[in-house]
């Protein structure tokens, strides 16, 4: 028998995490923003609105989960995905043999519950969504492409993607490899359970440094927000989900790669570089490193995720994308 619970409390949506993290695991679509490291963790630091989450149950399994939440905008009410904005593939959990059950319950429930809700507008949605699939034709839902997702396929070997780099760049960053190397000891290290905290730290800094060189904001100034990305990092890397690389010259930090890493592919989720270092572009040789740990490792996808900026096509990138939804 299938049936629905609605999860409107902290309390409900914090119990059920168990049953959350095993139905991740026998979900193939999903990544780790669908984890509740991700998502539970989000909530705990922001909560924006009121939890509004549909869990789905097959007799005593839970088989789909549609994490989202209500916010009030001006006084209309907007479903969205819990995570919004600081997530870049936003999803809904079904297990494979239930897909169809799920998206179809999840439907029903938001077109016969409009009193609930002004707006459904659910953002940033994976390419791998079964809802991408399963909702596009429907002549209620506006279902579109939203953000550039550029990624390249490491499954290609070395030499083949280093092919398809632009070539001046390719040029360049052979060249700052040999730059760094004149420091001294050259380093790349993939972080441990024990390394996260103060690597993290690190990457705050760096972060925040690299962004105010190049005049750039949205940096990670904000304590709440650190302390969320520091409590996922750590939960996430005890679920061996988190990418964390670490590039070294001289016994100096150059660069850090902030990232995550599920079902064979890498998220490259954040960056930054010690601005004394700029010159030999060291998140470049940083990037060149994680991209030849994916190959050695069976990584076969390593994603950029959104956003169209110019450097991430120079590493012979595929042009992908996430989605968007809407409904009124």
């Amino acid at each position: 028998m299938i049936y629905l619970e609605e999860i409107t409390s902290d309390w409900a949506l914090e119990s059920i995490q168990p049953q959350w993290r095993k139905l991740w695991e026998r979900c193939e679509r999903a990544g780790p923003f669908q984890t509740p490291a991700w998502l539970w963790n989000w909530w705990k630091h922001f909560a924006p609105g009121k939890i509004l989450t549909l869990a789905i149950h097959h007799d005593s399994r839970l088989v789909g989960l549609a994490p989202f939440y209500i916010e009030n905008e001006n006084g209309i009410k907007v479903v969205k995905f819990i995570g919004t904005g600081i997530t870049d593939y936003n999803d809904i959990l079904a297990e494979d043999a239930f897909e169809e059950d799920v998206v179809e319950i999840i439907y029903e429930y938001l077109i016969t519950h409009q009193r609930l809700w002004d707006k459904c507008d659910l953002s940033d949605i994976s390419p791998r969504s079964v809802l991408v699939e399963s909702l596009s034709d429907y002549v209620e839902i506006d279902m579109g492409k939203l953000h550039v997702c550029p990624f390249v396929d490491v499954s290609l070997g070395r030499q083949s993607v280093l092919g398809y780099m632009d070539a001046v760049h390719r040029r360049k960053l052979f060249k700052s490899v040999r730059m760094l190397e004149s420091l001294g000891k050259v380093e790349f290290e993939k972080a441990d359970l024990g390394d996260v905290d103060e690597w993290m730290e690190e990457f705050f800094l760096l972060h925040n440094a690299s962004r105010a060189m190049r005049n750039l904001a949205g940096g990670m100034e904000c304590e709440k927000l650190r302390a969320f990305h520091l409590r996922a990092a750590k939960e996430l890397a005890e679920q061996e989900l988190l990418g964390l690389f670490r590039l070294t010259a001289g016994g100096r930090t150059a660069a850090i790669i902030y990232g995550f890493i599920a079902r064979g592919v890498f998220y490259s989720y954040m960056g930054g570089f010690e601005p004394d270092f700029a010159k030999f572009s060291p998140g470049n040789v940083a990037l060149l490193h994680v991209l030849e740990h994916c190959m050695k490792s069976g990584i076969r996808t390593f994603d950029f995720l959104r956003g169209d900026e110019k450097y991430k096509f120079l590493w012979g990138s595929q042009r992908g994308h996430n989605y968007k939804l809407r409904m009124n």
